[in-house]
């Protein structure tokens, strides 16, 4: 992955707050992703607006065809998508597992069921 300047990051499943490793393993190995899954707005909650390329950015897949191949030939645009870099460091594991194992813990101590429609308002409140 990182010989390549973009990785397709396209999720399993569209669902607000679900953002995989799709997302993350490029970010750390230097590749932009080129992400499929929530609204560009919901990735925004968890990386840097600039740090990612989202399909619905573009009207169509030729657009993002031709954004991409804009972006190959033109070595200056392409790097600002690592400006994030000059502020923030991409770790190898991505943020799920932290909260996988806060996630385990509180289903071992509560034992009440409830049904949360956005994870990331019922965790952080």
């Amino acid at each position: 992955m990182s010989s390549c300047k973009f990785y397709l990051s396209f999720e399993n499943s569209i669902y607000k707050d679900y953002i995989s490793e799709k997302l993350f393993n490029p970010l750390t190995l230097g590749a932009v992703p080129v992400v499929i899954g929530p609204p560009r707005d919901n990735y925004e909650e968890f990386v840097p607006a600039d740090s990612f390329i989202h399909v619905d950015d573009f009207k169509t897949p030729q657009e993002m065809a031709e954004y991409l191949t804009l972006l190959d030939k033109n070595q200056t645009l392409y790097e600002q998508y690592f400006n994030w870099r000059k502020e923030y460091i991409a770790e190898s594991s991505y943020f799920g597992l932290e909260h996988a194992c806060r996630i385990c813990q509180y289903i071992r101590s509560y034992t009440g069921y409830r049904v949360f429609k956005n994870l990331n308002q019922w965790y952080f409140g």
